[in-house]
């Protein structure tokens, strides 16, 4: 399912009423040039019909409400400059045709390439929460809710600043500290919450303060790349 909130989606969007207008723009021409085509074969056959006629033959040209008598050649001469018209009308309908043709085979190339970016970007922030459904029966869905990444990252980096600042070298607290800090990480809430969201700047200096300035080398460096 595509995300209608990333740039490649306003592209797509954007690019498919392009397409629509084509293909409106298409069907107006088409139905132009069914009628073009129905008018030539009508003029055809009369053509045919009079070439049939002796040349005593007597016509007559309805104008309005009047039938006015008109000479065989005449009409044939008429009947043939219609059809001359018509053809080189068609002519111009098939031209703006294949032009809009060209137009819609490039626009669905874009349509395509804009579909695929935003189905990537959505299986990619799909991968990103992939496994916080999980913590659903436990957590009540804490974890997917919006309004809670801030106070999520705000326990997870508050517990690394304090297991740094107590010194607890204690293997488990290390290990439990960098896992906690790789989660913070791994699904990607610091980048979706600060730089996306525009995160309020209190909270955020004091993230820097946690991790920047007391923070230890490590982890102060892997913050600075990260946020870069």
């Amino acid at each position: 399912m595509m995300q209608s909130n990333t740039p490649q989606y306003r592209k797509y969007e954007k690019e498919y009423k392009y397409y629509s207008k084509l293909q409106d723009n298409e069907k107006e021409l088409i139905t132009k040039r069914s009628n073009l085509d129905a008018r030539k074969n009508e003029n055809e056959m009369l053509k045919s019909e009079m070439d049939l006629l002796s040349e005593s033959a007597v016509l007559y040209k309805k104008q309005g409400p009047l039938l006015i008598k008109q000479d065989l050649d005449e009409a044939k001469v008429d009947v043939q400059n219609t059809i001359n018209i018509v053809t080189s009308n068609i002519k111009a309908i098939d031209a703006k045709i294949k032009d809009l043709q060209e137009k819609m085979t490039s626009s669905e190339r874009k349509l395509i390439d804009y579909k695929n970016q935003c189905a990537l970007n959505s299986d990619i922030e799909s991968y990103k929460f992939k496994d916080l459904p999980k913590f659903k029966p436990i957590f009540g869905g804490f974890f997917l809710q919006k309004k809670n990444y801030q106070k999520v990252i705000i326990i997870i980096l508050f517990f690394c600043y304090v297991v740094h600042i107590f010194h607890l070298n204690h293997k488990i607290f290390i290990w439990i500290k960098y896992i906690f800090f790789t989660l913070a990480i791994s699904v990607d809430l610091i980048k979706k919450f600060f730089l996306e969201e525009k995160a309020n700047g209190k909270v955020f200096s004091l993230f820097r303060f946690i991790l920047v300035q007391r923070g230890s080398c490590s982890l102060r460096r892997y913050f600075v790349e990260y946020i870069a």
